[in-house]
């Protein structure tokens, strides 16, 4: 059914009588007119919003590729606006349906009951996003850390002097790599918290420039003793640090300074490498760059039981040194003689890349209490 209006000279064609069918529709008729017409203003502005969000190019070669690449922006863009449905209802849950030849798929949208979107406090709305990754993983990790007992194998070394018995034990279930995914999610929104604060802190005339939360290990402008060359040759470190506080509120930027892994490392005496936001910014990195390992960190309260075969008990330990059993296989010890072995014990789980540190769960937590303590003292800061 044309809804446009034909140009002059085309009135006369045979098919000109449609227009004039559609001239009286629109005249007489127009909420049924404007009911169909309406619908190539949506369309057009679709095509507009799935172009500026995901590009207005394809990267596929084949006609079949192409076709696919199609509706996977399609789908994406329909992502995008349940979430933003959602997020402006406030609370509930969603959950859509896309079909194509491709088959089936349920893709479902929630949010945390009672978490809403704030549209001036974005740094907000990042942090709870974080603490609702931080509590899915903690519910898919509670099943694999949860105390359980674990198997113990003896190897009989017969050319020792005299003969032992090796014991290993051989952890109950391995950590799940799809744990990465909840853990980076988590981390790239807390991060992302503390930059939506630095950018809240600046004027509104820097909210278009890129800026970053500092997070130094090294003082950025010490010097090498007895030169006047800086420790941190790299001066990008400097610029960045001097863009970022530079317009904000005297008193936000010292606190900002305080704040530094290597300030409060100075301060405390600790090493600047185990402070919750250089472990943020060292994580963090690792898995948008590379990748963010899951492994096992240790075995945490083990209760191990040594019996012999006729019941006496050779040994009993609650407190089971922490970390001893750090992979599948880990030596207990050799006996000379051979025991009944019973080992009960929870496991932690670790998150990094080697040969960095490998930092437990509870880091995480650590972090996201770090992070919200920081929030709330620079939130007074920001301009109205």
């Amino acid at each position: 059914m044309p809804a446009i209006p034909g140009a002059e000279p085309y009135q006369s064609l045979p098919w000109a009588l449609q227009w004039l069918k559609m001239y009286h529709l629109f005249s007489y008729q127009r909420d049924t007119f404007f009911s169909r017409y309406n619908l190539r203003p949506n369309v057009e502005t679709t095509f507009t919003m799935i172009k500026a969000s995901f590009g207005d190019w394809l990267r596929s070669n084949s006609e079949i590729g192409q076709f696919n690449e199609v509706l996977c922006k399609v789908v994406a863009h329909n992502l995008c606006v349940l979430i933003a449905c959602i997020y402006e209802i406030g609370t509930g849950s969603a959950t859509v349906r896309v079909s194509s030849h491709l088959g089936c798929v349920e893709l479902a949208c929630r949010l945390v009951a009672g978490k809403r979107l704030y549209p001036h406090e974005s740094w907000w709305s990042k942090f709870d996003r974080a603490q609702h990754h931080l509590e899915d993983l903690q519910r898919l990790v509670a099943p694999y850390a949860a105390g359980r007992p674990h198997p113990v194998t003896v190897r009989l070394k017969p050319h020792s002097e005299p003969p032992t018995w090796e014991y290993r034990v051989w952890f109950d279930g391995k950590p799940d790599q799809r744990w990465s995914l909840y853990a980076g999610d988590y981390l790239f929104d807390v991060r992302g918290a503390l930059d939506h604060m630095m950018i809240a802190l600046n004027p509104p005339k820097m909210k278009d420039k890129i800026l970053y939360f500092p997070i130094y290990g090294e003082h950025p402008w010490l010097r090498q003793p007895g030169t006047r060359c800086y420790a941190v040759r790299d001066p990008t470190n400097r610029r960045n640090f001097t863009a970022a506080i530079r317009r904000i509120h005297k008193d936000a930027a010292t606190y900002i300074k305080l704040l530094q892994p290597y300030a409060m490392a100075g301060e405390s005496g600790l090493d600047a490498n185990d402070h919750a936001l250089l472990i943020l910014k060292r994580l963090n990195n690792v898995d948008k760059h590379r990748r963010l390992l899951v492994a096992n960190a240790g075995c945490d309260g083990a209760h191990v039981r040594f019996t012999r075969p006729d019941g006496t008990l050779v040994d009993e330990s609650y407190a089971f040194p922490h970390g001893v059993a750090t992979a599948d296989g880990a030596k207990l010890m050799e006996l000379p003689f051979e025991v009944d072995v019973e080992f009960m014990g929870s496991l932690s789980v670790g998150f990094g890349r080697k040969p960095q540190p490998v930092h437990e769960f509870v880091a995480l937590l650590a972090i996201r209490d770090v992070i919200e303590r920081h929030l709330l003292a620079l939130e007074p800061y920001v301009p109205a």
